[in-house]
């Protein structure tokens, strides 16, 4: 439980009558009520009255200086408390989170309020672990581990930095114009010498009554490194209760810092506009010490967390993970994690987060939060609260919240959101089998971002629980906001992950707003995407692993290994059109070879869960396979207006290995109009293309006015030789259904089937290249059907597979080399 120190006028009675508790200090100069420079031995000292510091108070070795003033206790702009380096002391076996040398001889840093730094070019036992109350904190911080250096050709044993020490101070009233340190110890001065540094202390103050100038500061900080690649020590533990306060919230927030320490490792170049480091942004690091925990409560209001890195960043961001590149599945490495080592929180508390500043609870299963805010305009997607394991974070106080930090989700978690959730370059990652609970709409602003996996689900205002759904009233997306599936075809299991928007009303996509997935369902009342917004499944159908053995593709229409010229070649995938190969390249012309594998599947009116194959891999020429496409499906229950891009495209390969077959996209909506994309094309190899995906659209006639381009063309094909381009063979043509239904009740129906490879015509010496292009195959049709118009044009080469018997057709449609195959009996 949260303890909150409540100041009483039966504690300044117990001060004032305790006068046998009045001070014991080493030296002269310590003598209240006014102290200049003075050293105290360690331990507790009371003075009833008012007490001024105008010098540096510190103490004469390691331990806590605990100070209790019935009256004001005032620190001068020239005073100072000064405790750095005076808690756990290097080697000294007692300390809970030491920093450790690696094998290279470098120097992990401390921990304290976080995880001490580790220099990420080496493997190294783990950093300084993190320890300690954030709500009462009485514990010195660790010291750093130690690193080697030369000295003459000699090898030398650099100790690490020691901790910072313990300050607490109890008085009716605090004015705060100088410093409260208890930092930790950076080595040899700064430079470290491969050392890492001790982490910072702790600081407890309880008042009555907080106020200052605004121009002090207390600080916790992990000690820096100024050269060498020593790591940094993490932030200490500040904590500040007071009953009133002259400061504002700003100044609040800017009067104490447990910044982490600064490692010296990823150090920008000095420029003559920049003399001294002082004066550049620093570029972060997972070398560098996690922030510390700060602090501010009052009976009055919530509690203050706050949680900062760093005082200044670049906006380069080298050197530390981002947020939108980690899977909440397999969690943290251990370095710049911030963790409130506390039992629940039962109050609810407000956080604030500078950039690169990662926040973890530990030992509470649940917490209640009025509010996520950034202290720094660089947190863009680099901070975030981690809800571990069986968590529960509750955020749903307020109606509506602008979500300025990120929150990663990570198994069994649980977040209950406010009805109304705004995500503001900030993200929303949810790992496998978590749930969110009371969202009601979601707006993703600029930058933003929210992950989703096929286990995550919502308990919506629907009251669902269906897993890999994410049930919400309305889903908007601002300009470079993303939404992102982070699952995918494993390599031991064909089980294809799945991922469901269930969108009561309006689904909108505005500016460069992209949606990615391996297999999306998106269900909504209407369907809006804009000029420049993607719906994107490229690549994300079944990929081939490689290795050190050439193996075949995945999935249905996997491609091969094909030996030949006593070489081995990987074959690319089909899907809608067969994938092609041919590695004859002779007067301009190559000779196509069958069969190759990457065989046509699926149905070509009724796609289901259908995703695109990848192509075989040839382990040697440093090739790399091409993924499949994924699986995209809308259905909406007015309209979609497409005027951006809806695509599942397959991906190309290098080398000798095989491409991807383009994948699956499926829409259906009373009302389908706009100029956009729709792009399920096959993926580029050097011996042959892949196949080309499906597209099945179903509408009603009189309101189908989509009159933008669908692209279903097999994978480009071309070597160069003796500085020529020559084309090979481009896969075949993937089909493109369109079921277009009568507004008037038992009315007859449109269907229309289009095959056409025309955007993968190659052009070699100005001349148009001879087809080689491989075949399209139309199945699942059926038996019996009928077919208003049938369209093969773009050398594509038709043909129905098996199953299809007869085949009716109004109005055959040819053009620039299609071809119309009919089999035997059909």
């Amino acid at each position: 439980m949260m303890l909150l120190h409540i100041i009483s006028p039966f504690l300044f009675l117990y001060l004032f009558f305790a006068s046998s508790l009045l001070p014991h200090a080493s030296s002269s100069l310590c003598s209240f009520p006014s102290l200049l420079d003075c050293e105290f031995v360690p331990g507790t000292y009371s003075y009833a009255g008012d007490v001024n510091i105008f010098g540096t108070v510190t103490l004469t070795t390691n331990g806590t200086l605990d100070l209790r003033v019935s009256g004001t206790l005032k620190i001068h702009a020239s005073g100072s408390i000064d405790v750095t380096g005076m808690g756990y002391q290097y080697e000294d076996e007692s300390s809970p989170g030491p920093g450790f040398r690696d094998d290279f001889g470098q120097g992990t840093g401390g921990g304290h309020g976080g995880t001490g730094g580790i220099n990420t070019m080496h493997e190294v036992p783990y950093p300084g672990q993190p320890y300690g109350q954030p709500f009462s904190p009485t514990t010195p911080g660790s010291p750093g581990g130690s690193g080697f250096y030369n000295e003459n050709f000699e090898p030398k044993v650099a100790p690490g930095g020691h901790g910072g020490g313990v300050v607490l101070i109890t008085a009716r009233q605090v004015i705060l114009d100088g410093t409260i340190l208890a930092n930790g110890a950076s080595p040899f001065d700064g430079s470290c010498s491969n050392a890492g540094t001790g982490a910072g202390g702790s600081v407890s103050i309880v008042t009555g009554m907080f106020g200052g100038s605004g121009a002090g500061l207390i600080s916790a900080n992990g000690g820096s490194c100024t050269e060498s690649e020593g790591a940094g020590g993490s932030g200490g533990r500040i904590y500040i209760h007071y009953n009133q306060t002259s400061f504002s919230q700003r100044q609040i927030l800017a009067s104490a810092n447990a910044y982490g320490g600064r490692s010296n490792f990823f150090k920008p170049l000095l420029t003559p506009s920049a003399p001294d480091d002082s004066t550049m942004p620093h570029i972060p690091s997972a070398a560098d010490g996690a922030a510390g925990t700060v602090v501010f409560a009052s009976p009055n209001t919530p509690p203050l967390l706050v949680v900062r890195r760093y005082a200044r960043v670049n906006d380069e961001d080298k050197g530390i993970r981002r947020l939108d590149e980690i899977e909440p599945t397999f969690g943290f490495s251990g370095a710049g994690v911030t963790v409130f080592t506390n039992s629940d929180i039962t109050q609810p508390f407000k956080l604030f987060a500078g950039a690169h500043s990662d926040v973890m609870f530990q030992g509470g299963s649940r917490y209640t939060l009025l509010g996520l805010y950034k202290l720094d305009a660089m947190v863009l997607k680099t901070s975030a609260v981690h809800v571990r394991p069986s968590q529960v974070i509750d955020i749903k106080a307020c109606v509506s919240m602008r979500l300025e930090i990120s929150i990663v989700m990570y198994t069994g978690s649980r977040v209950i959101t406010p009805r109304t959730l705004t995500l503001e370059a900030s993200s929303l990652l949810l790992g496998h089998n978590v749930t969110v609970d009371n969202l009601h709409a979601v707006r993703l602003g600029g930058n933003s971002i929210l992950a989703l996996s096929s286990t995550a689900y919502t308990r919506s205002f629907q009251n669902t629980f269906t897993p890999g759904t994410f049930s919400v009233f309305s889903m908007a997306l601002a300009d470079f906001s993303r939404i992102d599936q982070f699952d995918a075809i494993a390599f031991d299991d064909d089980t294809i992950p799945h991922v469901t928007l269930d969108v009561a009303d309006e689904f909108i996509m505005t500016g460069h707003a992209t949606v990615t997935a391996t297999s999306l369902n998106l269900l909504a009342k209407s369907v809006v995407l804009s000029e420049l917004s993607a719906v994107s499944a490229d690549g994300r159908g079944f990929t081939t692993s490689f290795g050190l053995d050439s193996v075949q593709g995945r999935g249905p229409g996997a491609g091969v290994l094909k030996a030949l010229d006593e070489q081995i070649h990987g074959t690319s995938a089909g899907y809608g059109g067969q994938s092609a190969f041919c590695t004859l390249f002779f007067l301009y012309q190559c000779r196509p070879q069958y069969p190759v594998g990457g065989v046509p599947y699926g149905s070509t009116a009724f796609l289901g869960n259908e995703v695109g194959s990848s192509g075989a891999y040839v382990s040697h020429g440093g090739s790399r396979p091409g993924a499949g496409g994924g699986r995209v499906s809308i259905l909406a229950r007015e309209y979609v207006m497409i005027a951006g891009t809806i695509s599942a495209r397959g991906e190309a390969s290098t080398g000798p290995s095989g491409a991807g077959s383009g994948g699956a996209v499926t829409i259906n909506a009373p009302q389908i109009a706009g100029q956009g994309k729709i792009d399920v094309s096959g993926g580029f190899a050097v011996d042959g293309g892949a196949g080309g995906g499906r597209v099945s659209v179903s509408s009603y006639r009189a309101t189908y006015n989509f009159t933008g381009s669908v692209i279903t063309s097999g994978g480009d094909a071309y070597k160069h030789v003796f500085g020529a381009r020559i084309a090979g063979a481009p896969g075949g043509s993937g089909t493109f259904f369109l079921d277009l239904a009568s507004s008037v009740p038992g009315g007859p129906r449109y269907r229309a089937l289009t095959a056409d490879n025309q955007y993968r015509r190659l052009i070699a010496n100005d001349q148009l290249t001879i087809d080689n292009s491989a075949f399209t195959v139309v199945s699942g049709l059926g038996q019996a059907f009928h077919l208003d118009l049938l369209i093969v044009t773009g050398f594509a080469k038709l043909f129905f597979g098996p199953d299809v018997d007869t085949v009716s057709v109004g109005e055959i449609r040819g053009g620039v080399g299609g071809s119309l195959t009919v089999m035997p009996m059909q």
